[in-house]
């Protein structure tokens, strides 16, 4: 079966607007946005992009991470497929000109002219992309980065570790289902990296965090002219 990626991720978004919660991760905002800003503050000493650059953020969700590079300075562009989840982040980051969200699949980015971006990064969303589209997402990665931009990638990896994952897990597919539908890609740290090598890119700093209902692969690539 074909993945329902709309309509899984509008249905969790309308859930979160019924129970009054902040983000696609419940209650826990405070804990992720201090992980994040510290994120971009460690990319941004270490990798010095251009101050005020272009940055496209994939699976923008609630806006919670777009905000925070946007106070960083740069221009942000927040793509996400489900409608629900576009207008929270629009409305709660109004007030953030350099900030601006649209309804999108991150397999199709015919919105955006080749080389418009200096860095694309996965909000936690590539993993959500199952088999063929995956190749189709990191062309239009490649496609609407300017050479020398960087693709930061941040992807659950590895075997799964929650026990309800388990239960709805295809070992072959490497990916868990839900409703009969494959919602979640499990690559192997290895397989992840060299997926984004084999479309154009050159790997600049790559770790996997290590806990306990998940791994994590942190990686920071650069597109190749």
């Amino acid at each position: 079966m074909k993945p329902k990626y709309k309509e899984l991720h509008e249905a969790r978004y309308r859930e979160i607007v019924e129970k009054g919660l902040k983000g696609w991760g419940g209650n826990q905002v405070p804990e992720r946005e201090k992980y994040w800003t510290d994120y971009w503050a460690e990319f941004v000493k270490d990798f010095k992009p251009p101050d005020k650059g272009e940055v496209l953020e994939l699976g923008s969700g609630a806006g919670n991470i777009s905000a925070i590079i946007a106070r960083h300075g740069f221009n942000v562009t927040g793509i996400e497929i489900s409608p629900t989840a576009v207008q929270i982040a629009s409305k709660r980051n109004e007030k953030l000109e350099n900030l601006r969200f649209f309804e999108m699949n991150v397999t199709d980015l015919s919105r955006f002219e080749d080389k418009t971006f200096d860095i694309v990064f996965d909000g936690l969303c590539l993993h959500c992309i199952i088999g063929e589209d995956r190749s189709l997402a990191f062309k239009e990665i490649h496609r609407v980065l300017k050479p020398g931009g960087f693709f930061m990638l941040n992807s659950i990896c590895d075997e799964p570790k929650d026990k309800e994952i388990i239960k709805n897990y295809d070992s072959v597919m490497r990916c868990a289902f839900s409703d009969g539908a494959p919602y979640r890609y499990f690559g192997r740290k290895e397989s992840l990296i060299g997926e984004i090598a084999s479309h154009g890119f050159e790997i600049l700093r790559e770790r996997v965090e290590v806990k306990p209902n998940g791994d994590s692969l942190r990686a920071i690539a650069r597109r190749i002219p």
